[in-house]
């Protein structure tokens, strides 16, 4: 990829909250992709067994998404359609 053809991170933060034994936390990240073209971006993040992901949401040019919760060959099949389509989406697996 050429320099302006590229997804640029802007910020990245972690907050997390323990209260008893019950841990929350918020990861928000800020990507922008510089290219006239559609980018695909991994986001890795390793998580505790047993722990579980309850909320995934994406701001696309001012307008917010959020997930819904899916068996996992479906979430992936939604997901796929949509990109097939050309359409922002995101998938948490």
């Amino acid at each position: 990829m050429e320099d302006g053809d590229q997804v640029t991170l802007y910020s990245y933060k972690v907050q997390s909250t323990i209260t008893s034994r019950m841990a929350t936390t918020i990861i928000q990240s800020k990507l922008v992709n510089n290219s006239p073209q559609p980018q695909n971006v991994v986001f890795d993040v390793q998580i505790p067994k047993g722990a579980f992901i309850s909320n995934f949401s994406m701001t696309v040019d001012g307008t917010t998404f959020t997930s819904s919760i899916k068996e996992k060959t479906v979430g992936r099949a939604l997901y796929s359609q949509a990109r097939a389509k050309g359409k922002t989406a995101g998938w948490a697996r």
